[in-house]
């Protein structure tokens, strides 16, 4: 890597509390090189760094006016006797392209008798988790028990650093996440007594329980949060709280290796979707609508003041296509046309659906709720995992609608109805292509695609998964949906 160095012209001599220092200068203090672990400090912290690359992350918040002696946060030296010193590059005078060109800058260590060593540094403008942790015990997976730090540059919209940490338990969650490189996990935060430690990480509502999703399927690395924030937008449209877990993009780093882009979610819970006691929350598993499988096979009960036996009751009629009468119909409609939207293939049977049934003066109302929709939007499974770039001429109702139309017969009249209107607010065109703008400027300017690819090396489906392709397979999408519910 090739560096060019000059005189340092501004009056700023410092970036985030550490001074400046040229290559000549460093010839003349630098006398016995030496090997050092990682001694970054940052606002107190050990700051994330990767041991095979010797690479340390500094997240923060930049953006096209950010000068490199504004940024948030301090740096020191862990090392008692050690200064830190940032070698001047001019990349320092327009940090936010650097940062977007992944640009690799250089940190000195020197102690007084001339002792010294390099650190590469990488700025990002993501938030940035640490774990570290071995393994405690094995289940079906390895469960692995340590600490995690979250770094979070843009804390509550604000430029402001953040920085929490917290014991932790985590494991690899999914089936086909076995066998990824890159796995989806489950954290739950801990406590110094063993106890639920709830924190309010990168926005979310204080919780113990967090999901980071590789979006191993997705080279653009946007259909997950689109889901997500399109049914949640659908959600606040009509004041529901039954939303889905929302997503936050951010970088991993575990026992020194860094792993990537991930996207933090948090768990779908009873607290989450603001459900009363006598509620329940069901989650489907992978059997389809109508088989005679036992309840166990079916659901994961998730909330229930009642037995399983009442618990399951109150949802089997609907399982075994008996009755529908306390399905909420302004529910399922949305769920059938946000379904039809990204394809979802994978959540049109019993899989990867959350089910609501709330009580009200004795009344029961079945609610829908979608989750894990990371095979959408061109990507599904047939026989292996396929993307689908521009073909989206298969229109797939969910299995449970011929039964369900012959109990409603304006059943079509309503999801037509549902469709045009949303078609002028959350499924515009125009609504989801800034959606989609949004996660590029924030994922471009934080340097981490590239860095993302360097740890797999390739694509999940070579360079046929693009931007320009996901856009036309919306724009050919809609028009389908467009023509199926009769808007000319």
């Amino acid at each position: 890597m090739l560096f060019v160095f000059h005189a340092i012209k501004t009056e700023y001599k410092q970036c985030m509390g550490i001074p400046f220092i040229t290559e000549q200068e460093i010839q003349q203090i630098a006398y016995y090189p030496t090997e050092l672990d990682n001694i970054v400090c940052l606002e107190g912290y050990q700051t994330p760094y990767d041991e095979d690359t010797r690479t340390v992350y500094l997240p923060c918040h930049v953006d096209e006016k950010t000068k490199f002696y504004q940024l948030d946060g301090q740096i020191e030296s862990a090392m008692p006797g050690y200064k830190l010193y940032f070698i001047w590059q001019d990349a320092f005078n327009n940090l936010k392209d650097a940062i977007m060109r992944g640009t690799t800058f250089m940190l000195f260590a020197r102690d007084d008798e001339g002792n010294f060593d390099y650190f590469y540094v990488n700025f990002t403008t993501l938030p940035i988790l640490e774990m570290h942790g071995e393994v405690i015990g094995m289940e079906e997976r390895d469960i692995y028990s340590g600490e995690i730090t979250v770094w979070d540059p843009s804390y509550a919209g604000t430029n402001r650093l953040l920085v929490q940490s917290s014991n932790l338990e985590w494991h690899v969650r999914g089936f086909s996440s076995m066998s990824a490189l890159k796995k989806s996990l489950k954290l739950n935060l801990k406590g110094k007594s063993g106890n639920n430690n709830n924190l309010a990480l990168l926005g979310f509502e204080s919780d113990d329980d967090y999901i980071l999703n590789p979006m191993w399927f997705d080279d653009i690395k946007v259909r997950e949060k689109l889901a997500v924030d399109l049914w949640n937008q659908m959600a606040d449209e009509k004041g529901s709280t039954l939303k889905m877990s929302g997503g936050e993009y951010c970088e991993l780093i575990t026992n020194g290796s860094y792993e990537g882009l991930r996207v933090l979610q948090n768990k779908i819970e009873r607290s989450y979707l603001k459900l009363k006691n006598e509620d329940i929350l069901l989650k489907g598993n992978n059997v389809n609508l109508g088989t005679k499988k036992p309840p166990e096979e079916v659901y994961e009960v998730v909330y229930s003041m009642q037995n399983k036996e009442v618990t399951f009751q109150t949802i089997s009629d609907f399982f075994y296509m008996e009755d529908f009468s306390n399905v909420n119909l302004d529910s399922w409609v949305d769920l059938q046309l946000f379904l039809l939207l990204g394809n979802m293939i994978d959540n049109h049977t019993y899989k990867n659906i959350y089910y609501v049934i709330e009580r009200e003066a004795g009344q029961e109302s079945l609610s829908f709720i979608p989750w894990d929709t990371d095979m959408s939007f061109g990507v599904y499974y047939q026989g292996g995992f396929c993307l689908l770039p521009e073909s989206v001429e298969l229109v797939s109702y969910r299995m449970e609608y011929e039964k369900m139309k012959e109990k409603y017969p304006k059943l079509d009249e309503m999801l037509a109805n549902r469709w045009k209107a949303l078609r002028q607010t959350v499924f515009s065109e125009e609504n989801i292509m800034s959606k989609l703008e949004e996660y590029y400027i924030l994922l471009d300017q934080s340097g981490a695609v590239g860095r993302d690819l360097n740890v797999l090396g390739w694509y999940s489906w070579g360079y046929e998964d693009t931007r320009d392709g996901i856009s036309i397979y919306i724009e050919r999408r809609l028009q389908v949906l467009d023509d199926l519910f009769g808007i000319g």
